[in-house]
């Protein structure tokens, strides 16, 4: 009994760690299951290293409880990513990447650095490394999770007919439609290799290289002339004269 107090006083001391720094969204059943086995482990660990007088029966039982503790999220984490992976359209983790392009009346916009000590902006599966560049990274559950419009989502901007948002390095910047350039009114349009793309739920080309992945343009402006190419697509000699792939919707892809 007495050891069983120690260990609940020690969990509580554990939990508070964990739980330090004030309401957060609410976990998912996974996140939570993770934490509370840590915060049993180390609650199981300071018994044992703070509890000096331990009988041989009391020993034995903390062994197994760490094993257990241990071996548990081990097991847990094994099958949740057997699940994510068969559960998955894409039948397990890709990596995918587009080139993007973000002009606003004439002036290339670069994204934002990332935050403290993160290296990229955006979350696991769909973000930026300072590169210009979108990366697909993980189990695509939905081919819609991982579309232009939700990256723009994730990065912190929007992207939806008429307007958009982009948290560039000189601040957030907002446009829609009708909003003023030196030339005159301006208007959003989106690029995906030379075409203009109607649906913003576009995902781009499956494929890890850049080129055959998509050079993609967002761009407003009062004068739409040229449509610019990514650097990527220069350096290879690929152009949109010379390569023709017509962009396709979520109902339409593939990832294979």
């Amino acid at each position: 009994m007495k050891l069983l107090v120690w260990v609940l006083a020690a969990a509580s001391l554990g939990a508070s760690v964990f739980g330090h720094g004030g309401v957060e969204e609410a976990a998912s059943p996974a996140v939570s299951f993770l934490k509370l086995s840590a915060v049993f482990l180390v609650a199981l660990v300071i018994v044992a290293l703070v509890k000096r007088k331990l009988t041989a029966g009391q020993k034995k039982i903390l062994f197994i409880a760490i094993c257990l503790f241990v071996l548990a999220p081990t097991l847990f984490m094994g099958f949740s990513t057997i699940r994510e992976n068969l559960e998955s359209v894409t039948k397990g983790p890709v990596h995918w990447h587009a080139d993007y392009i973000v002009e606003v009346c004439g002036e290339r916009l670069d994204l934002g650095d990332p935050e403290f000590m993160a290296n990229r902006v955006g979350d696991p599966l769909l973000h930026e490394h300072d590169d210009s560049r979108m990366h697909i990274e993980g189990a695509v559950r939905e081919l819609e999770d991982v579309s232009l419009h939700e990256y723009f989502e994730k990065i912190g901007g929007e992207l939806a007919p008429g307007r958009f948002a982009y948290p560039s390095d000189k601040g957030l910047v907002e446009k829609q439609d009708g909003d003023a350039c030196a030339e005159g009114p301006g208007t959003l349009k989106v690029y995906v290799n030379g075409r203009e793309l109607s649906d913003f739920e576009y995902v781009p080309y499956p494929d890890s290289y850049v080129p055959p992945g998509d050079c993609i343009v967002v761009r407003f402006a009062a004068e739409h002339g040229a449509v610019p190419l990514c650097e990527s697509w220069e350096s290879e000699g690929w152009s949109y004269d010379s390569f023709v792939r017509e962009p396709r919707q979520v109902g339409e892809m593939s990832w294979r």
